[in-house]
């Protein structure tokens, strides 16, 4: 029994360390793009794409709503936007998604609009 006691307590320190080092990547995401800032209620589709210099995906037909991507180095941030019956921006929401970390290190929604 003896002879498990420093295998366990290595495998809770790798444990920790592991859990300490994904806590601190999601920490070091990058900040939001500035020009997002600039998005307000009422928007059009096509004054959404003039105000932001990103990939936007076309998914109101759909889904009802468009998908702006702004990519990094180590992950992209992503934006929802979601539109009213006219048309107009109603609202938006952004999230930062790592490349990796399996979802552990993707942020919640952060409201835009």
């Amino acid at each position: 029994m003896k002879r498990f006691l420093p295998l366990t307590g290595l495998v809770l320190v790798g444990v920790a360390l592991f859990i300490g080092s994904l806590m601190f990547t999601r920490a070091q995401r990058p900040s939001i793009p500035a020009q997002w800032q600039h998005l307000t209620r009422g928007m059009t589709p096509l004054d959404l794409r003039s105000a932001v210099q990103d990939d936007v995906y076309d998914l109101r037909v759909l889904q009802g709503f468009d998908v702006v991507t702004h990519m990094g180095k180590f992950g992209h941030w992503q934006m929802i936007v979601r539109y009213d019956s006219t048309g107009r921006v109603v609202s938006a929401t952004a999230s930062y998604i790592h490349t990796f970390g399996f979802g552990f290190l993707n942020t919640p929604g952060i409201k835009v609009l």
